[in-house]
């Protein structure tokens, strides 16, 4: 990984040049892999065509060869733009991967919603006003009453070896349990690097990640490298019209 060996600064930085040599090298690789399929399958298909004789058919093994590491870069490449992680490698699944990827992001486009007085909203920057009132209000705080006789009334039930627990502070071992324990296509922020990158190059970068989570962790860090977030609307049933049938969750 020499990105990260190059980039300088702090944790946010080297991942952010990873990433963006990442994305760059990507382009430059998956872009052209359909043309280069099709440019394999062409070249095996005269293989074929030719009289076979030992050349020719160690010819044939190598381009085979060839094709099949394409059509799993390809693979690969839509199985996490599709999310599908219920799908496990090795069949060609390239035409399902691509109808998933198109159908999330259908299924993911919030066309009208209805406000609180049951008018109907089409536009995107009033769909998006509605769904912001609904949720202001949702989550704007209460005054409260009585806290302090509710908390006397709230029997202790920790001992004070759960307390000492509780208070150690977080350590090598548990940072890297929690990342290898991560599904290798979950990525920690909005086009982050996925779980996967992390279980592959752990050698490489993770004493740098361990010791950024670990100043979080033990309050001596800011998570502001980690913080960023998408708020999505889940729907609570099929077909939702309303603000209150959607639950937002961060990505």
């Amino acid at each position: 990984m020499e990105a990260w060996q190059r980039a300088q600064g702090d944790i946010g930085k080297k991942l952010q040049y990873t990433l963006n040599t990442l994305h760059s090298w990507g382009r430059q690789t998956f872009g052209v892999i359909p043309k280069r399929i099709k440019e394999a399958q062409q070249e095996l298909e005269q293989l074929q065509l030719t009289p076979e004789n030992q050349s020719i058919h160690q010819q044939i093994i190598n381009k085979e060869k060839e094709l099949d590491d394409l059509l799993e870069k390809e693979e690969l490449w839509w199985s996490q733009r599709s999310r599908a992680l219920w799908l496990t490698h090795g069949d060609k699944n390239t035409k399902f991967f691509y109808l998933k990827a198109s159908q999330r992001r259908k299924k993911n486009t919030i066309n009208t919603i209805t406000d609180s007085m049951g008018i109907n909203h089409n536009e995107q920057e009033e769909i998006e006003d509605v769904f912001l009132n609904h949720f202001q209000q949702l989550f704007t705080n209460q005054p409260t009453i009585n806290v302090f006789e509710t908390v006397q009334a709230v029997q202790n039930k920790l001992t004070q070896d759960m307390r000492n627990h509780l208070n150690q502070e977080y350590n090598v071992e548990e940072v890297f349990t929690a990342i290898k324990d991560m599904k290798s296509l979950a990525a920690p922020e909005p086009d982050g690097l996925p779980a996967r990158f992390y279980h592959t190059y752990w050698d490489i970068v993770g004493k740098d990640i361990t010791k950024a989570v670990l100043l979080i962790l033990n309050n001596e860090g800011s998570p502001s490298h980690f913080n960023s977030t998408h708020l999505c609307l889940i729907p609570k049933i099929t077909n939702p019209t309303l603000p209150s049938e959607f639950r937002p969750i961060a990505l």
